[in-house]
């Protein structure tokens, strides 16, 4: 009777080990549980971040490689094709905390017109908004992953500004990457001819 017990004890103790076991297997943090980035954008920004929360950064760069845009060392942005981007935060530990799902896409048949009134001025200058501008630029330049060229047009006090910069603004979420609007103010956004 007490060998049976013994051998009773034993079999729950293995079969209890065995399902912490393939549970713990299950739910570890492996590389090969990370989802495309291609099935985040299909299934949306909540089914997303509920299967990376917890992932390490140097655990999605080894599957996705490395972000389009690393803003700092609590964000990374990876730019899924021309008109879509993941967004992912980090905790201070390095571990994914929000992801979010961005939208890039531009109908360049919508914007026919500015996006504000302008003037020039008697000067040569150029007035927006309350501000002057020295020059009016139209930038060219293709983002990444995108199929066409696009076309920025706008009012600038510097003349170095670039298309990189300008298309980098709009998608940013890191306030550094913003264009200051007292220096350079987008007009019109389209595909390039």
């Amino acid at each position: 009777m007490r060998k049976k017990h013994i051998f009773t004890i034993t079999g729950l103790i293995i079969i209890l080990s065995a399902l912490l076991w393939l549970f713990a297997f299950h739910n570890t943090k492996r590389l090969d549980n990370i989802p495309s980035l291609q099935l985040i954008v299909q299934e949306g920004e909540a089914w997303g971040h509920e299967k990376l929360k917890g992932y390490r950064r140097e655990q999605l760069i080894d599957i996705w490689g490395e972000p389009t845009d690393a803003g700092d060392e609590n964000e990374d942005i990876w730019q899924f094709d021309e008109n879509a981007a993941i967004r992912v935060n980090y905790n201070g530990k390095g571990k994914v905390a929000a992801i979010g799902v961005m939208t890039l896409t531009f109908d360049p048949v919508s914007v026919t017109r500015p996006f504000c009134e302008y003037v020039r001025n008697e000067d040569g200058t150029w007035s927006a908004e309350g501000h002057t501008y020295q020059y009016m630029i139209e930038l060219i330049g293709r983002d990444p992953n995108a199929v066409k060229d696009g076309r920025f047009v706008v009012l600038t006090n510097r003349e170095d500004v670039t298309y990189e910069e300008v298309s980098k603004s709009l998608y940013s979420s890191n306030t550094k990457d913003f264009l200051d609007r007292e220096e350079t103010l987008i007009l019109e956004i389209g595909a390039a001819d």
